[in-house]
């Protein structure tokens, strides 16, 4: 097949090398694929399909083909073309990308059709079930049984029963991402990485998307595994501190999780191949404090320099996106980012990570009041299931009467 369009930017390395496993066991291309969240659809479901079958059923097919015609799948990929049109951070597709541009030349044996008959997996993201002890007001029922046991869902358990499936493919594969739920609370992420340690576990990287309420479960602890492998990356689920962390991530004990984030950082004095960083969801909850939370992650001895933090720019839901803010609103967040800058800058630590933040708020800023109104609401009426005060942290939002 024709690939000549390597650098297109369309094309993205994951149909070929990628599965990425939802709670319910949905086949997705990523994790940040819109697929699954805007059109309810998924690649197939390891409960009812094996990889192979799922790994050139026709819609896999499509979208390889696709990308190497250079045709955009907005069904599947517009949250990456969305943020890259924004200019800002780094998105799925690029750095899928970068990470394994070394098997982009085996893209050459596509079958005219888009099929590729090498299930070959060098990256597995997996989600074993929605077990999750917070209700991130960013997340929802799909992805958290607490938030699913507020609301009445009467099926609050997503659970892939059929995991092994993927067993006998682990031995190409190079990472594995696990997130939630929440991870570290599911009895199937400990017995998995024992799977891996009997085998090829001292080649693969973990990368870890963590609430960090907890290290172990029951009798089993992290350390007892991840010193096995080559590399770990467990990233903190962080988007403020103190009583702003807590409101954003409802059931969340700021200082639990600041005290499991420093445990892990500490640890790496004893195993060098575990690292500990933080990611933070851009949004409405915590544009107009941004400066601030850096500030306290410095002052803090949290983190010690801004590669040890990544913004991820929340697009969807939209009603939660930071540039639907009011204007009054706009003008707070950029002079609290711009404190967050001068903080950096007298300190000799890059500031640029907040520089582009503040030029993707300023650059995209468009009040948009019905959404706007839609996200107070939101947030006024899970008040009253949590017992919480939306104005009483956010006095900037405020609705005129």
């Amino acid at each position: 097949m024709n690939t000549k369009n390597y650098n297109n930017n369309v094309f993205c390395i994951a149909p070929w090398i990628h599965m990425h496993v939802e709670p319910s066991g949905d086949i997705q291309l990523c994790c940040a694929s819109n697929y699954k969240h805007e059109h309810r659809k998924s690649l197939g479901n390891l409960n009812t399909n094996n990889p192979e079958e799922i790994w050139n059923n026709s819609t896999y097919k499509n979208v390889r083909k696709s990308m190497l015609d250079n045709q955009k799948l907005n069904d599947f990929c517009s949250p990456c073309y969305d943020r890259e049109n924004g200019n800002i951070n780094q998105t799925e597709r690029q750095r899928l990308n970068k990470e394994f541009s070394v098997y982009i030349p085996d893209v050459k044996n596509t079958l005219f059709d888009g099929t590729y008959e090498k299930l070959e997996l060098r990256y597995l993201d997996i989600r074993f079930n929605n077990l999750c002890n917070l209700k991130c007001r960013t997340c929802g029922p799909d992805w958290s049984t607490s938030w699913a046991e507020e609301l009445g869902v009467e099926k609050t358990l997503l659970y892939n029963n059929n995991w092994e499936k993927l067993i006998p493919y682990l031995d190409k594969v190079k990472k594995i991402y696990f997130a939630g739920g929440e991870p570290l609370m599911t009895l199937e992420h400990y017995d998995f990485l024992q799977e891996i340690i009997k085998n090829n576990a001292n080649e693969i990287e973990l990368l870890y998307t963590s609430n960090f309420t907890r290290l172990s479960l029951k009798n089993r602890h992290v350390f007892d595994y991840w010193p096995h492998f080559k590399k770990v990356n467990a990233i903190a689920s962080l988007d403020n501190y103190g009583i702003y962390a807590e409101y954003i991530r409802s059931n969340c004990n700021y200082d639990e999780v600041i005290k499991n984030y420093l445990t892990v950082k500490n640890e790496n004095k004893n195993n060098k191949n575990i690292f500990c960083a933080i990611t933070s969801v851009f949004s409405l909850y915590n544009a107009t404090r941004l400066g601030d939370f850096i500030i306290h992650l410095f002052e803090e001895n949290i983190i010690n320099d801004m590669n040890q933090i990544v913004f991820n720019i929340l697009v969807n839901p939209d009603y939660q996106m930071a540039i639907i803010m009011p204007d009054n609103a706009l003008k707070k967040s950029l002079k609290n980012i711009s404190k967050g800058i001068d903080y950096l800058e007298k300190n000799n630590i890059s500031s640029e990570k907040l520089k582009q933040t503040a030029s993707y708020l300023k650059n995209n800023h468009k009040y948009n009041k019905e959404l706007f109104i839609k996200f107070v609401n939101y947030n006024l009426s899970l008040d009253k299931l949590r017992g919480t005060n939306f104005y009483n942290l956010y006095p900037e939002y405020r609705l005129e009467e």
